[in-house]
């Protein structure tokens, strides 16, 4: 349950502050967009986005996923969750960005192939500036659903509060950058 805080913590409006902290700087230092504006079309309505579903995801979480996900740690042995728990924190990191990106990508191509899923999914693409915060503009239930599928595993698995948090923190600075509007090239 430790862990499930620090994630409630770590997405919380605390870090989208950060983040934006971190982010508008650099999107007026190498802008994709020179004339976009810090507060363009939208830049409110994304803030209310991201502080409403980081209650509702936590909410949510809260009340339904975590005695589900408890009640399935129950069918992982011991030693599985032991060994996992048991490894250097940064390799626990290395492999909850592997399967949590597995769980993201079978989750958003869902999101995309069928009709009634894509009808939440399509608010994430509605968005007509790009910056930062449009990482935040998502439907609570397309939220909902990738951040289960995608966190499932990592759970079940035993990974440490400490790895988790970490993750977190990459995940969230990976997702601002890659809605930023940044001029930042890493190659194809």
């Amino acid at each position: 349950m430790d862990a499930i805080q620090q994630i409630a913590d770590l997405f919380g409006l605390k870090a989208v502050a950060i983040g934006l902290l971190i982010f508008i700087p650099l999107e007026r230092l190498f802008p994709l967009r020179r004339l976009q504006r810090i507060f363009r079309k939208g830049f409110f309505n994304d803030l209310s986005y991201a502080a409403f579903n980081g209650f509702v995801v936590n909410f949510v979480g809260g009340l339904i996923f975590v005695p589900i996900f408890s009640a399935l740690a129950l069918l992982v042995p011991d030693g599985v969750t032991t060994g996992v728990a048991g490894q250097q924190t940064w390799m626990q990191v290395l492999e909850i960005i592997v399967l949590t990106d597995l769980g993201v990508y079978a989750a958003h191509r869902t999101f995309h192939a069928v009709p009634i899923l894509w009808r939440f999914h399509a608010i994430h693409h509605s968005v007509e500036e790009m910056d930062c915060l449009a990482a935040f503009h998502v439907h609570p239930v397309d939220q909902i659903v990738t951040k289960a599928t995608a966190l499932l595993p990592v759970f079940l698995l035993g990974f440490s509060g400490e790895a988790i948090a970490l993750y977190s923190v990459i995940y969230m600075g990976h997702t601002m950058l890659v809605h930023s509007n940044t001029k930042i090239g890493f190659g194809r």
